[in-house]
């Protein structure tokens, strides 16, 4: 475009180019119409040049506009995916995604066993619930069953027992065994599937008194007995489930109930026999056990000493009471550790062997009495 200017600062014509225009191609339903804003309009003298540069306004006022609307875009574009995350974020923890933990370094720990053994022991808290809960539950009852067995060459009662996984106290009550000693081969054994011993109905007894006698309860009772009726009849046979039998009973059954005071050749039996210094035949009521002077003497039975001192026939002696109206005698003592009324456990050293009293020689007078009558103690000691 040519034009000429006579502008106060130039004599000479000028050419007058007009820029090239940099927008951006919109289509005609989005082109913007010419408008020009009243801030943007220059002050001119002439009107070419107010066209020029209304032209020139119009130019810029559609790239200004574009730019506008191309920042109003990245405007609503940031508010729109800020307003999209901030929606996502709440419903991600809303369901949970973020509940799992980022995975950490492994960390190596040394080991401590008894640490190790209370993670295995404690390991998930639902089993531990369920276990309890399973505690808390009653035991199935379950009634007493028997089993024959019988009794081989060669078998001894802890064998059997051993077999059968029950206690010899078991076996010794249910079969009523004074004697293990005695049991033979071919015996015909019952064998319970439980522990427990045998308890015979006396006259008054009844089953609330029998469980408080073995601390258990008349339902346990009833269970195992499988009893229709809470009435007992005397004697009459109830299974106590898990009871064991007195010490001394089981050390009876078992031979040991009384035991050697001493160990030694026997010089002397029990019965009648020569008196070695009158020759006239007398009755012996216990045996002879030759031993060194000064041998260690054992009580054979736990209980209390109910009398020590001198006499002419047994020198230095002690007696010794027991439960059952057992007593037992040693006689011969050089040395006498114990006193009247004191208590004393099975195997006890009471005192020493001597030579004291009517004697050949150095050796122990051991007598049993049972309700004050001699008895044989070769009937009744251990091997």
């Amino acid at each position: 475009m040519e034009g000429q200017h006579h502008s106060f600062f130039h004599q000479q014509p000028v050419r007058i180019v007009q820029p090239a225009v940099t927008t951006v191609y919109t289509p005609k339903t989005q082109r913007v119409e010419k408008r020009v804003f009243p801030l943007l309009q220059p002050h001119t003298h002439h009107g070419a040049v107010q066209k020029n540069h209304n032209f020139t306004i119009l130019s810029k006022s559609k790239d200004l506009v574009q730019h506008c609307m191309l920042v109003l875009k990245r405007k609503q574009f940031i508010v729109g995916s800020g307003l999209f995350l901030a929606i996502l974020l709440i419903v991600l923890l809303a369901t949970g995604s973020f509940a799992s933990k980022p995975t950490l370094p492994a960390i190596i720990l040394e080991e401590d066993p008894y640490i190790t053994q209370l993670l295995i022991e404690n390991g998930s808290i639902d089993e531990n619930i369920q276990s309890e809960e399973q505690e808390n539950l009653p035991d199935i009852p379950v009634s007493v069953e028997l089993t024959d067995y019988r009794v081989q060459r060669g078998d001894s009662l802890e064998k059997i027992a051993r077999k059968f996984n029950v206690r010899i106290d078991t076996l010794i009550s249910v079969n009523k065994i004074a004697n293990v000693k005695q049991m033979q081969a071919g015996t015909i054994l019952k064998i319970p599937n439980m522990d427990g011993i045998i308890h015979t109905v006396q006259k008054g007894d009844s089953l609330a008194s029998i469980a408080k006698q073995y601390k258990t309860d008349v339902i346990t009772l009833a269970d195992v007995n499988n009893l229709a009726s809470n009435t007992l009849q005397a004697k009459q046979t109830l299974f106590i489930p898990g009871a064991r039998l007195p010490t001394e009973t089981l050390k009876r059954a078992l031979g040991t109930f009384i035991q050697w005071p001493i160990r030694g050749v026997l010089s002397s039996y029990f019965g009648y026999r020569a008196n070695p210094f009158t020759g006239i035949r007398q009755f012996h009521n216990g045996i002879d056990i030759k031993a060194n002077e000064g041998t260690a003497v054992k009580s054979a039975i736990d209980g209390i000493v109910a009398e020590t001192g001198y006499s002419t026939v047994f020198g230095n002696f002690i007696i010794i009471k027991h439960s059952n109206s057992y007593q037992t005698l040693y006689g011969h003592l050089s040395k006498i550790f114990v006193s009247t009324g004191q208590k004393v456990s099975q195997s006890t050293v009471i005192g020493l062997t001597g030579n004291t009293g009517m004697t050949t020689g150095p050796h122990l007078h051991f007598s049993i009495f049972k309700n004050g009558v001699a008895i044989n103690p070769l009937t009744v000691l251990g091997k």
